[in-house]
Formats: structure tokens, sequence, C-alpha cells
């Protein structure tokens, strides 16, 4: 019965060692003690087995809380963050002045959700709208548009881009089929 207790608590040891971190002195002296107390082998394997699954499930709670915190966290995060539809809601309005053929041309346009309108008078006092659409990058907005100018000038076309010049400002320059190109200042609320 001796070597049977002997190697039971060389079992006992090499357990230990494998579940057991050094600031985990108190529980690793019970286990200790537990298998020295008891004669019994099969009271060893019952008290190896429970410290066992309690340290494994000790690692697997820690380890579900840590990734219910990060979720709720992200999706926190996620949900409080202004994206970039929200950000334009306010129009931001421009005035545009240009030429065509020696005469000068004017505009006025406002933006808002990447869309906009631009009504301006061209030569020999043609008047009309354009409807944009821009493409919002960081920096820079590039648009293209479609338009109706009275004065059987018809359909325009236009395209140009915009640049953010500061937190509030920004500056632009375009072309219009009818009134020719143009340069843009705007304003950002």
């Amino acid at each position: 019965m001796d070597n049977v207790s002997g190697n039971w608590q060389r079992i006992c040891a090499r357990v230990m060692k494998n579940f057991i971190h050094d600031e985990q002195v108190a529980t690793r002296r019970k286990l200790k003690n537990s298998c020295l107390k008891s004669r019994n082998p099969q009271d060893w394997t019952d008290n190896i087995i429970k410290f066992a699954a309690t340290k494994v499930l000790r690692k697997s709670m820690k380890k579900a809380i840590i990734a219910k915190i990060l979720m709720t966290f992200l999706g926190s995060v996620a949900a409080l963050t202004p994206n970039q539809v929200s950000a334009q809601l306010i129009p931001q309005p421009w005035v545009s002045v240009g030429g065509i053929d020696g005469d000068i041309t004017y505009a006025v346009g406002a933006r808002a959700l990447d869309l906009g309108v631009e009504v301006g008078s061209g030569a020999d006092g043609a008047t009309g709208v354009d409807v944009l659409k821009f493409l919002s990058l960081p920096v820079i907005s590039p648009y293209v548009g479609l338009g109706y100018y009275s004065e059987d000038k018809g359909v325009a076309v236009s395209g140009g881009v915009q640049v953010s010049a500061t937190d509030n400002v920004f500056v632009g320059a375009g072309y219009n089929s009818v009134r020719g190109f143009n340069g843009q200042l705007g304003i950002k609320f």
C-alpha cells in the first residue's frame, strides 16, 4: 500500500504543478494536505478532479466576462460615434463667380447629405438650376451635376471639386456648360 500511496502523491504533485500558479499557495497547500491526510487513492483523485475543474471553469469564466465587456464597449462606441451622414445634415452654402465668353456669371448653392442645388445666371441673361451629386472624401469633395437653363440654353452639365480650407470654410472650382469656369467660396456650420 505504501508504494501505491507514494505513486499517488507523485501524481498529486504533478497535477498541482500543472494547474496551480505560484500566487495561489494557500489553495495548493489545501490540496496537498488533503492528499496526504487520506490514504484512499480515490479521495486523491476526487480532490484533484474537483480542483482542476474549478481552475478550468474560473479561467473560462474570466475570458467570457472579458469578451462580454469588450463587445459591450465596442457596441457602445459604434452606436455613439456620429457617422458621415449625420455630420452633414446642416446645409453648407456657397457663392460662385465665373465667366464664359467675356460675360460674368454668378451662382449660389447649398449642399446637404452629399446632394447639392445651385441656382445661377449665365451669359445672355440665362438663369437655371443645377442638381449636384457629391462624393464625400476626407478633405476633397468632387461633384457632377445636371441642370436646365432658360434663354434656349437648355440642359447644362457641370462638374468640379470643393476642398476644405479650414474647419468652417471651403473653396472650390468647377465648370458649367452654360456658366463656364467658376470659383466657389462657402461656409460650414
